[in-house]
């Protein structure tokens, strides 16, 4: 099988309240950087608009294929959770722009940390 790369456009920079493991989100508010040679990919990019943010989870190790997931409270398959140890440990999140200026995003119901590694943006 051959092995995949991404190179990141960008990363989380901040993180405002709960951090990622408490639920709810909608409490959140996080900064994405997104780097100099990708930002102009961002135009027509505007507050209120709603995007899918594809990133790497680079703090977790290891994967478990069956897992209890705590949002079903039930045990389950991996490809049936939001559980960060996946295979590839590839994440997806929806947010909503706050603000976007130089190449910096601010989101709102983020799920991600600061230094979390952003692979894409697309919108919803």
């Amino acid at each position: 099988m051959e092995k995949i790369e991404f190179t990141p456009i960008g990363e989380v920079t901040e993180l405002k309240g709960p951090y990622p493991d408490r639920q709810p989100f909608s409490d959140r508010r996080e900064t994405i950087l997104i780097y100099p040679e990708y930002a102009e990919g961002l135009m027509d990019l505007e507050p209120g608009r709603r995007i899918m943010i594809v990133f790497h989870f680079h703090l977790s190790e290891g994967y478990e294929l069956i897992l209890f997931a705590h949002g079903l409270q039930k045990v389950t398959g991996v490809f049936n959770s939001h559980s960060p140890r996946r295979p590839n440990g590839i994440g997806v999140t929806e947010a909503t722009i706050v603000s976007i200026n130089n190449g910096e995003i601010v989101i709102d119901e983020g799920d991600m940390f600061p230094g979390t590694p952003i692979l894409d943006i697309k919108p919803c």
